[in-house]
């Protein structure tokens, strides 16, 4: 694969303690035409030019191109480019002049090389597909006579013994054994043997599936790649990742929890010359927090102004959680900041309260301010404290942070631990005796910087209080602790809405791990509401839906500012005292059918109706309606009359009309038997008779005539269910034949 370097060539000389010196550099990065750049046709009838950024050369038998530079006589040296191949037949070659090496490309795609630069006992080191690119590397001691070579990476040849180097001052690239060849060169590159810096400023930080690591920046990087070692023993032997030089962190994802990893890193110039280690450094994952549940949703109302959240904390990692609860008070900001004069509000963030002062001042000045208000200058202890604080304010601020007591004994002058320092590469430095630190002196803008105290530096005053105004509607039982691996511990948070407006509010919780930058945030949705619905009005019977089995009754709707979620149904019966909720229906449905009815039950009922709104509120009952069934008259004159002794004949005078008084002839009649004349629910379903008489056969045969007890009811239902019914049993007690009548109702 080619390999294209970033590289400009203003850097062609680079300070040697920084990173290899480089000797030469081209990237052929011109217009098409003339190679240029001093590289010169050996031989005639050469044609080497550029080619879409790329050097092409096509010669025949022992011509080509050459570059000749500054003569090296001793010392370690290195030579690197892209090549590529592209005809089929013959060779090309490649070689340092004076170094009695060569590289062979033959057309069969084998490459070869030969310590004498003859061929006469050259060696195979590889095969490549022609017209594909190659990135070869060599390694030239002049003080040894060895060489190696690297393809693609690849150590192919590792201290090579070759003839005796006198000099190495030039290199070129040949047609080779053969009438004509065409070669591609791209990225030629020699330089020295100089170990790049040390990387510094090693740390790790770790959440609950990732390590980062993070280093200082190297100077002039272009050339430097580094490369992260990783063991789960000191010291870190195993190569995981290789960034470049324009980073200054690497992301860990394949780590496991109830591990230590150990890391460092090095620096490598031109893929090739290594630095030595950095100092070692150890991590594991961060404990994994699970809060269940993740969110949570909850209304106030009349009935309940002050609602408590119930949820639980599990440390579901390995290592110990040492956490901190706390409201987000983004439910209504305009009453969590108040006004202080000469100060601008920035927000709260993690149970504190900021504001940054108009004007600027020295770090004294705003030390001294901010502690008149009855807060402090501001201290930051933790990356997501010093990203709230740079993003909500100015790009220069004054930290409460100061080595004036002590050179180099940075303090905070709250007084508390410290735990976090995010300063910019290679500060602080005490430049003109600098003792206190600012956010924001030079990008990137929310590192920090130490400086004088000094009003020409443009830096504002960060106003902290280490509490909120008002203090947070969310009130937690337990705001901090320790959970060990595999614990968990239960929290509840009390609500009081009772100083908000009707509205809907979005919140959050938030938990912050210690060792963890990022904070987690579990949303929280408050609906406040303290009006009631309007009492509902138009409550009237529907006769279209009212039969022998059911009522149905409707009502009109309730304002639409009203916010009327549901409709309960009510029910109480004639001689009842009690109201029964029947149901629950949609702000949409504005009727109900009940037909939760047996056949005994009462004949009169009364309905009222209530208004639910989205938080629960609910309405007074509606005036009182009452309704009947359209049930049939009990049969009249029962009479018993024994016909032998064995059968018993029922009659009674056929029914005409229903208690409302509507003409009409029952659907059929229902007997019921029992030994006992009461309790009602004792009495088996006996039989259906569509006539006003029936015969009970072999009914005395079984028990005495003085025990035999008989109800009889006129049944105006429909006759296909109570058919259905009658196929899935043939003696119930009159309890279960009502219900199983019921229950055929509502599925119909």
């Amino acid at each position: 694969m080619k390999t294209k370097l970033s590289i400009l060539l203003c850097l062609l000389l680079m300070t040697t303690s920084l990173v290899a010196e480089v000797i030469f550099y081209d990237d052929f990065n011109r217009s098409n035409g003339e190679v240029g750049n001093n590289w010169t046709n050996v031989g005639p009838g050469v044609n080497a030019e550029i080619e879409n950024g790329v050097m092409k050369i096509e010669a025949g038998f022992n011509r080509g191109i050459n570059r000749t530079f500054a003569t090296i006589q001793s010392g370690i040296y290195y030579i690197q480019y892209d090549w590529k191949f592209s005809e089929s037949d013959w060779f090309v070659s490649s070689f340092p002049s004076d170094i009695p090496v060569q590289l062979l490309w033959e057309y069969t795609g084998a490459i070869y090389t030969d310590a004498t630069g003859y061929f006469n006992n050259s060696t195979l080191i590889g095969n490549r597909v022609n017209n594909t690119w190659i990135n070869v590397r060599w390694k030239v001691n002049l003080d040894n006579n060895q060489y190696s070579i690297w393809l693609d990476d690849s150590l192919v040849l590792e201290n090579y013994v070759s003839n005796t180097i006198s000099l190495f001052n030039s290199f070129n690239f040949r047609t080779s054994n053969g009438s004509f060849g065409t070669q591609y060169v791209d990225n030629f590159l020699v330089f020295d043997n100089t170990a790049p810096q040390i990387p510094t400023g090693l740390s790790a930080s770790a959440s609950v599936n990732e390590i980062t690591i993070n280093w200082n920046e190297l100077e002039n990087t272009d050339f430097i790649t580094y490369r992260i070692y990783r063991s789960l023993t000191s010291p870190a032997t195993n190569l995981v990742a290789e960034v470049s030089g324009d980073e200054t962190q690497y992301i860990d994802r394949s780590v496991n929890a109830n591990t230590d990893y150990y890391y460092r890193i090095k620096a490598v110039s031109l893929n090739t010359v290594e630095s030595a280690f950095s100092q070692e450094i150890s991590s594991h994952l961060s404990p994994l927090p699970v809060l269940t549940p993740d969110s949570f949703e909850l209304n106030i109302g009349v009935a309940n102004p002050n609602e408590i959240i119930n949820f639980s904390l599990q440390n579901s990692g390995a290592y110990q959680l040492n956490y901190s609860l706390s409201g987000t008070d983004e439910l209504a900001p305009e009453n969590q900041l108040m006004e202080i004069s000469g100060f601008v509000p920035m927000g709260t963030h993690n149970g504190h309260t900021y504001y940054r002062s108009n004007s600027t001042m020295s770090w004294q000045s705003a030390k001294l301010l901010c502690e008149q208000e009855g807060g402090h200058l501001v201290t930051i202890s933790n990356l997501a404290e010093n990203t709230f604080v740079y993003e909500n304010s100015s790009p220069s601020s004054w930290l409460g942070f100061t080595d004036e007591n002590s050179e180099g004994n940075w303090q905070w002058i709250t007084g508390e631990p410290v735990n976090f320092t995010y300063w910019l590469p290679n500060e602080p430095n005490n430049s003109n005796n600098e003792d206190y630190a600012q956010m924001g002196h030079t990008s990137p803008y929310y590192k920090w910087n130490d400086n004088a105290n000094d009003t020409n530096n443009n830096s504002h005053a960060i106003l902290e209080f280490d509490f909120l105004f008002p203090p947070s509607i969310l009130v937690f039982s337990q705001n901090s602790g320790i959970l060990e691996a595999g614990d968990f511990n239960d929290f509840n948070i009390s609500v009081d809405g009772s100083n908000l407006e009707d509205g809907s509010y979005e919140t959050s919780i938030r938990l912050e791990v210690e060792a963890i930058a990022e904070a987690f945030y579990y949303p929280v949705t408050i609906n406040v509401d303290f009006n009631p619905p309007l009492q509902v009005t138009g409550l009237v019977t529907d006769s279209n839906n009212t039969n022998a089995n059911q009522i149905g009754i409707s009502w009109n709707a309730n304002a639409t500012s009203d916010q009327v979620s549901a409709y309960r149904i009510f029910r109480m019966g004639r001689h009842e005292t009690d109201w029964t909720m029947l149901g629950e229906v949609s702000a949409s449905q504005l009727s109900y059918i009940d037909n939760q009815f047996t056949p005994l039950d009462t004949t009169y009922v009364y309905y009222a109706v209530q208004a639910e709104d989205w938080v629960g509120n609910v309405s007074e009952l509606s005036e009182t309606i009452i309704a009947s069934l359209e049930r049939y008259l009990a049969p009249e004159n029962l009479q018993i009359v024994n016909l032998d002794d064995r059968d018993i004949q029922l009659t009674w005078t056929p029914v005409t009309q229903t208690i409302a008084g509507v003409a009409g002839t029952p659907s059929c009649y229902i007997i019921y038997k029992s030994q006992n004349p009461s309790p009602l629910s004792d009495f088996d379903f006996l039989a259906v008779s569509l006539t006003a008489n029936y015969t009970h056969e072999w009914a005395l045969y079984f028990q005495p005539a003085d025990r035999l007890y008989y109800i009889v009811t006129a049944y105006g239902g429909d006759m296909q269910r109570l058919n259905r019914v009658l196929s899935k049993k043939e003696v119930w007690k009159k309890s279960e034949f009502e219900e199983k009548i019921r229950v055929f109702r509502i599925q119909d």
